[in-house]
């Protein structure tokens, strides 16, 4: 083995060159042995394991197999099949004959296997009953109980043969013996089965041979034996004895009723007065204890009873008396008058009791008196302890007492002897003249409780029984071979007297160290008290001038045993380590001694460094330096040194010292670890030991500073644990516990600073940690339940606010805030999981919207947006815009060019679970979509639009409550809420001017506008404009759009191309909007299904009209005729265009007159509605209308407008001049333009319109000339 070590220790250059050689070979051999046994046991483990649980779990288990290996010559073997047996249960009945024989097996674990497994078979087994029943014979405890155990599981089908048992063991003589093993057994079975055992054990009250059994085991089933109560107080009223006592005992065990409690008491009273049988009253006397019955009968009958001429008759009812009544008055007279009685034991027996009572039966002193005198030794013996008990006139008990010390012969001595000394001792200073007889008879004795008790009695006398306990120990000390501190059990009992009188001894004993005699045994004496004999000090260090070595010798030692308090003494201690006869034990007091022998430490360095002083010496040096500990620091080099001693008691000692000096010797460690490889090479396991406890309690003391250092040594030194087994477990684990703490320390020097700062500023630390603590927990739910934050935040707001302390400003902040809640609530993540749970309702009920319905099919058309044209649009398209922390999108354009249906797909990518196809990549979106007039009556301080907003969406997720208006806000501003405002050029006044994205309190950070028109919304938005479909692109569009309602394979090529040549000559040289193409292509799908007349329509007035026929035809039952729906629904739309030629809101009542026909008007109005969907009734008073389809409304109230004005120029002109002025004031009205005047082409020269009409129309329209 090779190390590089310098004076005090290894070389820090490398410590862990430590581990080379033949040490590592021998530990990585150790290592590798364990880890191959290691393996091997876990594999058969596991083997076992899985074969065990297969043969258990497996019902097809070969029984057979199982029950061959009950005749197997290994025991374990058999023992395993038994207990697979047991746990088979009933299915392994048929090995029951084999598993009886088993019950003969001569090992005692196979035995208990088989019993246990045919208790598990139950009661398939109650045949083998006799069997188990006379296992409860047997010697071995676990035999006996898996019997019982077994028996029990039988149940009531055991009970008739353990019964039988016991009739063996039953007499009246004999059955109150304990000790019997069937009876303790038999109490435990019925215990066992409890309830179902009571029937059985009743009827066999009837039996004589087995009454008492089954009394005494109905009073071990106890409250579950109720029943049997009649039956047992039938069994009390008999003439046997031990039948009544056994029958009251167990009466008393159940639960019984008070007023079965007083039938039982009369009962017994009755016996207690049957003059035929002394042994009835006797019993009776005593039952009548188990039931306290004081009432005046229970008193008369007993204090009868101590007239009986049967003295046990008498003795019982005195102690019962004693035992029930608690009033002195009663019971004090009644045992004064026993204590006359001629009978030994009834005196006795009160006297017990009075001397129970103690002062206040004084009345018994008189004849307690003369009962010193009595001739029975006994008697006197009994009144000498009741007189000590009860009165304060003793002297005349000490001589009685005395004698009964001296009393070896009596058959009660051994409680006689020591119940005179505890007496004795009761009495105290004024029994002094019991002490010579307590030390000769007692002390000396070789019984140790007897020596106990006078070691009890002397220490109660005090002082005064010093000097005769110094003689003992003189005594002792002065035998051959008999030092002081070698076993000795009288010298130990004398000591155990001094200490108990402990500091009050000292002077007596300090007296004593002038004579000659004794004063041995006093120094001695002195010793034992230790510290509390520090008055002693310099009078002992002036008799170590004395030069009888033996007493010297006792002197230093009682020196050291007072420890640090005889510091005076170390000078002169120094100087006896020059004297051979004495300086070994001088050199253990000065360790005794401790730190104050400090200025020792250079000479005992000096005597350990000699290797010529006696090597036993050298080892008393190293101990006394550990004791020494940290006044020892001087000695480290020395003791460092001492550890490569050839001698290992000299080596094993040095570690120790080392390790108790701790911290001083800090630069011993690498010497330490040293010895410590050189212990596990040569395998010197209390070298190991005392080696690792030094480095440990090295390592445990080590301070910040010198952590860096030290580690490395103090690791090598846990690595090597791994590969010996000659240190404890608990070393190992405290080596490697310090070795984490300095670890820590290193790692975290930091940490007292933090103290400090903690200690200095307790509030700050206590309110950050309660910030931690609150955040903590609220940053737990928000990421594991973070809904949980919103109920907790409302459930909170009604709670008062929490006023700060003054160093934080003293500030009221509201309770849900206080207690980090509030800073929570509404953070993205739970605005999310709010969206998240609501998302699936809000996706169906948004979908049921008539107006997003009517749109389900979605082509997609090219749109101006932000500056340019795009063909398609995608989500991708609107990233840049919607990565935006707020944004806005107008989408404007003309009548049915599919402004709504865009943004409902907006909204539709809105709610996408696919992310890819989501408007927002990080989280869901729930679309409102407003598309009436705000309710301007909202109340007050409430937003009209908010307001809309919120009840919206309470709609859409189906919500019982109102959502809570700080909730709405917040899904507003974080983007949750895409607000579709649809029609918003269609909207009145008040509504626009209420919906205003520029007002700073505006929530929506995400909004869509669809407008006719190129709105001002006041702030950045952007433009999005469906653009017509153009000629080039028709015929796509159309495919596209039959393609999605999958009737694309109703046309061949032909009729497909036919049918849009028809609808560009339709529209002229105009592009197509998106309504108008839909509405073509459904008229071609209904000619095609035979739905509709086989002509298509030539222009866009008929095709409008058609449409109206499709949707009527689909009406079922009281279907108006298609002319009356095209003549109402004209009506209507005139009214919602009249006033701004824009499809606007009309109020209901104003379309009732205009409709003329009052009779038949509402039900008119109620078919558009709710049978054709044309109309929507809106407004908070459902008191105005609109049309679903703008583009509808302008064409039904142009071909209005023909049909009424044509015959009038004068009306023809005011509508022109007033839709010129319309124009004039940037109102967008060119839809009703074009389609008033594709209804004037339509009509042709047949309605006799003005020619100037169509000229103006064409102006109005941007058109220079009529294209026809």
């Amino acid at each position: 083995m090779c190390f590089s070590f310098g004076h005090e220790g290894l070389n820090p250059m490398s410590p862990h060159q430590l581990l080379i050689g033949k040490t590592m070979s021998n530990c990585y051999k150790r290592k590798l042995f364990a880890a191959i046994k290691i393996i091997s046991f876990s594999s058969v483990l596991f083997l076992f394991l899985i074969s065990s649980g297969w043969a258990l779990e497996n019902n097809n288990t070969d029984i057979s197999s199982v029950i061959e290996k009950l005749s197997h010559s290994d025991e374990n073997v058999r023992k395993d099949a038994a207990y697979t047996l047991g746990k088979l249960g009933p299915n392994a009945k048929i090995a029951i004959p084999l598993l009886i024989e088993t019950l003969k097996d001569e090992k005692v674990n196979v035995r208990e296997a088989a019993v246990y497994a045919l208790g598990c078979i139950g009661q398939e087994a109650k045949t083998i009953v006799p069997a188990l029943i006379n296992l409860l014979k047997d010697e071995n405890f676990g035999v006996h109980k898996t019997a019982v155990s077994a028996l029990g599981n039988i149940g009531v089908a055991a009970i008739p043969a353990i019964l039988n048992a016991l009739k063996d063991e039953t007499s009246s003589s004999s059955f109150l013996d304990k000790e019997k093993p069937i009876r303790k057994a038999a109490r435990k079975i019925f215990k066992r089965i409890g309830s179902d055992a009571v029937p059985a054990l009743v009827e066999a009250l009837k039996d004589d041979t087995v009454r008492l059994a089954a009394i005494d085991a109905l009073g071990f089933v106890g409250h579950e034996a109720k029943s049997a109560i009649p039956a047992l107080i039938e069994v009390l009223k008999g003439d046997n004895a031990d039948v009544l006592d056994a029958t009251a005992d167990a009466l008393r065990k159940i639960d019984l009723e008070m007023e079965t409690v007083n039938l039982v008491i009369d009962i017994l009273i009755k016996a207690l007065e049957n003059k035929n049988y002394d042994n009835i009253r006797r019993e009776a006397a005593h039952a009548l204890s188990y039931f306290f019955p004081e009432n005046e009968t229970a008193a008369f009958a007993l204090t009868e009873a101590l007239k009986d001429e049967n003295v046990n008759v008498r003795r019982n009812a005195a102690h019962t008396l004693v035992h029930i009544f608690h009033s002195e008055e009663t019971v004090i007279p009644v045992l004064v008058e026993a204590l006359k009685d001629e009978d030994a034991d009834v005196c006795i027996t009160a006297m017990e009791d009075l001397g129970r009572i103690g002062s206040s039966a004084k009345a018994a002193v008189p004849i307690l008196l003369e009962l010193l005198k009595n001739k029975n030794t006994t008697i006197r013996r009994y009144a000498a302890y009741a007189l000590v008990r009860i009165s304060k006139e003793v002297e005349p008990a000490i001589p009685v007492l005395i004698e009964a010390l001296k009393d070896k012969k009596d058959k009660d001595e051994y409680y006689h002897r020591q119940e005179a000394a505890y007496t004795l001792a009761k009495i105290g200073q004024k029994a002094k003249a019991a002490i010579p007889t307590l030390i000769d008879d007692m002390l000396m004795d070789n019984d140790d409780i007897m020596r106990d008790a006078a070691v009890f009695a002397l220490r109660e006398f005090g002082v005064i029984s010093v000097p005769a306990i110094l003689y003992v120990l003189e005594d002792e000390i002065s035998k051959p071979g008999g030092l002081p501190g070698e076993e000795n059990h009288i010298e130990e009992a004398a000591g155990n007297v001094i200490k108990g009188i402990g500091a009050n001894a000292v002077d007596i004993l300090t007296e004593s160290l002038k004579d000659n005699s004794i004063r041995c045994a006093a120094a001695y004496a002195l010793g034992l008290l230790g510290a509390d004999a520090k008055a002693a000090v310099p009078i002992l260090i002036e008799a170590l001038k004395d030069k009888k070595t033996d007493f010297r010798i006792n002197v230093i030692q009682t020196l050291g045993s007072i420890g640090s308090e005889a510091n005076t003494a170390v000078p002169i201690l120094i100087e006896l380590l020059k004297d051979d006869n004495v300086r070994w034990c001088a050199i253990d007091a000065l360790g005794n001694i401790g730190s104050a022998s400090k200025i020792a430490v250079p000479t005992l360095v000096d005597i350990l460094r000699d290797k010529k002083e006696d090597s036993f010496i050298r080892k008393d040096v190293a101990i006394a330096l550990g004791k020494i500990c940290t006044g020892a620091n001087a000695a480290v080099s020395a003791l460092v040194d001492a550890l490569k001693d050839e001698n290992d008691f000299i080596c094993k000692e040095s570690a120790i010292a080392l390790g108790k000096i701790g911290l001083g010797a800090k630069k011993a460690i690498p010497a330490i670890t040293k010895a410590f490889y050189n212990a596990l090479e040569n395998e010197h396991d209390e070298i190991c030991q005392a080696t690792m406890h030094a480095l440990i309690e090295i390592a445990e003391a080590l301070q910040e500073a010198e952590v860096t250092y030290y580690l490395p040594f103090l690791e090598l030194a846990n690595e090597a644990l791994t590969f010996t087994t000659l240190v404890d477990l608990s070393d190992t684990g405290r080596l490697r516990r310090a070795i984490q703490a300095l670890k820590a320390i290193e790692k975290g020097r930091l940490t007292n600073i933090l103290k400090d700062f903690i200690y200095q500023h307790k509030v700050v630390v206590l309110f950050a940690g309660y910030l931690v603590l609150s955040l903590s927990l609220s940053f737990i739910i928000l990421w594991t339940r973070p809904l949980w934050l919103l109920r907790i935040n409302n459930v909170l707001k009604p709670y008062s606010d929490i006023t700060l302390p003054g160093w934080l400003g003293g500030i009221r902040i509201p309770l849900r805030f206080a207690l980090m809640i509030g800073f929570f609530h509404y953070h993205p993540r739970v605005l999310d999981a709010w969206v998240k749970k609501n998302i699936y309702i809000a996706k169906e009920a948004f979908q049921k919207k008539d107006s997003v319905r009517d749109r389900e099919v979605y082509i997609s058309v090219p749109i101006f947006f932000d500056g340019k044209t795009i063909t398609n649009l995608t989500v991708d398209d609107l990233q840049q815009i919607l990565s935006k922390k707020r944004w806005c999108l107008l989408i404007w354009g003309e009548g049915g060019s599919g402004k709504t249906s865009l943004a409902y797909r907006l909204a539709k990518w809105a709610m996408s679970e696919d992310k890819s196809m989501r408007l927002c990549k990080q989280h869901l979106i729930l679309p409102v979509l407003i598309e009436e007039d705000l309710n301007l009556k909202a109340g007050e301080n409430k937003n009209p639009f908010t307001e809309a907003i919120r009840g919206e969406l309470r709609g859409l997720i189906g919500e019982e409550n109102p959502i809570a208006e700080e909730l709405l806000v917040q899904l507003l501003r974080h983007r949750r809420l895409l607000v579709i405002v649809d029609h918003f050029s269609e909207m009145n006044e008040a509504t626009r001017k209420a919906i205003r994205p520029n007002d700073p309190e505006f929530s929506s950070n995400a909004l869509i506008v669809t407008s006719r028109i190129e709105e001002k919304l006041g702030v950045p938005k952007t433009n999005v404009m469906p653009l017509r479909i153009q000629g080039g692109r028709l015929s796509s569009f159309m495919e596209a759009y039959l393609m999605q309602r999958g009737k694309k394979d109703l046309f061949d090529d032909t009729e497909y191309f036919d049918a849009c040549r028809r609808l560009s000559l339709m529209v002229g040289n105009r592009d197509t909007t998106v309504l108008l193409a839909k509405l073509f292509a459904e008229q071609m799908i209904s000619i095609k299904e035979g739905f509709a007349e086989e002509k298509l329509p030539d222009n866009i007035p008929g095709l409008m009209l058609n449409y109206l026929n499709e949707i009527n035809r689909q009406v079922v039952d009281n279907k108006l005729d298609d002319r009356t729906v095209h003549r109402i629904a004209k009506v209507v739309a005139w009214e919602c265009m009249r006033q701004t030629y824009r499809p606007i809101l009309a109020k209901r009542v104003d379309i009732l007159v205009a409709m003329k026909d009052s009779n038949e008007a509402e039900v008119h109005l109620n078919y558009l509605e709710k049978r054709l969907r044309l109309i929507q009734t809106i407004g908070p008073e459902q008191n105005h209308i609109r049309f679903a389809l703008d583009p509808l409304a302008e064409y039904l109230a142009g071909l209005y407008l023909v049909d009424n004005y044509t015959e009038n120029a004068t009306l023809l002109q005011e509508f022109i001049s007033r839709a010129a002025t319309i124009l004039n004031t940037s109102e967008n009205i060119n839809g009703f333009i074009l389609a008033v005047r594709d209804c004037c082409l339509s009509k042709g020269t047949e309605a006799k319109i003005p020619y100037f009409v169509q000229s103006e129309l064409t102006k109005l329209a941007g058109f220079d000339r009529i294209h026809e």
